[in-house]
């Protein structure tokens, strides 16, 4: 099965670059940066153990496959062709007439254009968009409607779906994840934070909280001759678009194991790591992360402008103890699952 989605011509390169560069560790940014290291390195084993596994028992002819879901620049499947490549995987899968193939998933927007462009040429790795916006969702049963995956992982994705449409995705992924394969994800905006931690979003709900207040106080004359567009009031419409960014209440582990429980059968578990202060902030500036979360703005350079300028204050209040420039740390969840027995 080949991809089903091309980049139109265009597309948001500086977007793109600014989310991946984000995510991996200048200067050759192949490695995943230490604060997204030790989720994505135990989702990369994990999932490369489960590909070992049906490699073994799989005979000559057949096909393993693995899908990356939410796949974004590609940070998790890069890493999974790189470890497969390097501890041999990938010749064994050759010496043994098995094929291995990877198969990304995502929107079509700017960052996974770039993925596009990173791992499209590389053999037996497919690209396919789950919806071509204007165009509706395309459930994972219709786009792969004979094929099955042992695999399926999601790096940092499930946090931005809301339980409602968890129990969506379970009962697809539950359609096209084999008898014995196995779902590996990450999220680090899954609650409750433990004490002295934060949620991977909590800074970007304080920046929109204040955002707001300032919109209701009305903007300094000095911001308003700063501004390259227009700021429009705050509607439901522009909530409804940071929302969809950065849910404005994160989803609970419970709450998110009892989403998926119909289908899934669901293990967790929780880790503390670190992030840089600037990092967080840079996860503020991506482009396509202001523009939606500080909606109002019509330009994104005042977007990014604004969130930077509110970052430290919406540190402050959240953690009001934490030195300027010291790591902050973050509550992540990592998980497994499997079909469940219902």
């Amino acid at each position: 099965m080949g991809c089903n989605w091309t980049p139109p011509p265009g597309w948001d390169r500086e977007d793109a670059l600014a989310l991946h560069r984000l995510l991996h560790e200048p200067p050759d940014f192949e490695r995943p940066r230490e604060w997204a290291c030790a989720a994505t390195a135990w989702l990369v084993s994990s999932a490369s153990s489960s590909v070992l596994r049906a490699l073994r028992a799989a005979k000559a002819g057949s096909v393993v496959r693995v899908m990356d879901y939410g796949a974004g620049t590609g940070l998790a499947s890069l890493q999974l062709l790189r470890v497969w490549d390097r501890s041999g995987l990938t010749q064994e899968c050759a010496d043994k007439g098995v094929t291995l193939e990877l198969h990304l998933v995502d929107l079509a927007n700017s960052w996974f254009c770039l993925a596009h462009e990173l791992l499209s040429p590389r053999e037996r790795v497919f690209i396919h968009a789950v919806r071509v916006p204007p165009g509706p969702f395309v459930p994972l049963p219709d786009l792969f409607p004979t094929q099955h995956f042992d695999v399926i992982v999601a790096n940092m994705v499930l946090h931005l779906i809301r339980p409602v449409s968890l129990r969506i995705l379970a009962d697809e992924i539950s359609q096209v994840l084999k008898p014995s394969g196995q779902f590996y994800w990450t999220a680090p905006d899954i609650g409750p934070a433990r004490a002295g931690s934060i949620l991977f979003h909590d800074v970007n709900r304080m920046v929109r909280q204040l955002w707001e207040a300032k919109l209701d106080c009305g903007l300094t004359r000095g911001e308003r001759l700063r501004l390259r567009g227009q700021v429009t009031p705050v509607t439901l419409e522009s909530r409804s678009r940071a929302a969809k960014r950065v849910l404005p209440i994160a989803t609970e582990l419970t709450a998110l194991r009892a989403a998926m429980a119909s289908k899934l059968d669901v293990r967790a578990t929780r880790s503390l790591n670190k992030i840089g202060a600037a990092d967080l902030r840079e996860t503020l500036l991506v482009p396509a992360n202001a523009a939606e979360l500080l909606s109002e703005c019509q330009d994104v350079r005042d977007s990014t402008q604004f969130a930077a300028a509110l970052f430290l204050e919406a540190l402050h209040r959240i953690l009001p103890e934490q030195d300027v420039g010291a790591p902050v740390l973050i509550d992540w969840a990592y998980g497994s699952a499997r079909l469940g027995t219902q």
